[in-house]
């Protein structure tokens, strides 16, 4: 029996048309089934450190707080109900801020968002009695922080002074002072590890010239391994691009 030569082609199509229809079929996605929305992560609210962080009592200054996500228009307090008398946001990392004259003790510093949003920093500032010495010396500078710009290791003209106004906190130091270098997650682990170290040094290095035993500074390097800010933004990987500086008691 001969086949014709359009029915042979027609009949070799025919798996393979079948097997076209049953792979749409799996792959089709059901019109009424809503994809589900993700919202983005919201950056968080939060303060890493105040400069200077030690005060006389009698007097009024003005400081820089650090930290993330400041908006246009926030306020910072001090303990319950002391408020800055000007605040000016630098950018989304930094505030600046007129501290009143404060009595003496430990007081907490506090930012608030006009969204709503609040943080504080517990005990970040020390006021001082005037003409008394603050119940801890090391203070000013045991836990301070320098921050650095991305990918460079070159201290910057704030960073510099804010080293100086630590050197005789650190000069009261009775034991080794750990310069700890971290950088943000972006990088890989050998080039972040030697950024680090380098940034570190940069630290030391300037703290020498302004008195500090170079015996007594320990330059060290953690990489991307220690973050302060865990997100992904700009402003978290700014605050993880840092020296700490750790006073052995």
């Amino acid at each position: 029996m001969r086949i014709s030569s359009r029915l042979a082609c027609v009949l070799f199509a025919l798996p393979l048309l079948l097997a076209a229809k049953c792979r749409n079929t799996e792959t089709e996605i059901d019109p009424g089934e809503k994809t589900p929305i993700v919202s983005p992560a919201r950056e968080q609210l939060q303060i890493v450190s105040i400069d200077p962080a030690v005060s006389e009592s009698s007097t009024s200054f003005t400081a820089t707080v650090y930290g993330s996500s400041f908006m246009q228009g926030a306020r910072v307090r001090f303990g319950e109900d002391v408020e800055a008398t000007r605040v000016q946001v630098v950018d989304a990392n930094r505030l600046t801020v007129t501290v009143p004259p404060m009595a003496a003790g430990s007081w907490d510093v506090w930012v608030f968002n006009p969204d709503g949003a609040s943080a504080s920093l517990r005990s970040g500032l020390q006021v001082q009695g005037e003409g008394t010495e603050s119940s801890d010396p090391l203070a000013a500078c045991d836990g301070a922080m320098v921050y650095f710009e991305l990918d460079a290791h070159r201290l910057g003209p704030e960073a510099k002074q804010a080293l100086n106004g630590m050197v005789a906190c650190l000069q009261k130091a009775p034991g080794k002072i750990w310069l700890n270098g971290h950088c943000d997650e972006r990088g890989t682990t050998d080039h972040n590890l030697a950024l680090g170290q380098r940034r570190a040094e940069q630290v030391r290095g300037h703290l020498v010239s302004q008195g500090v035993s170079p015996a007594r500074l320990q330059p060290r390097s953690f990489g991307e391994e220690q973050p302060v800010a865990l997100g992904s933004s700009e402003a978290d990987w700014s605050m993880n691009r840092r020296v700490e500086l750790v006073v052995e008691r």
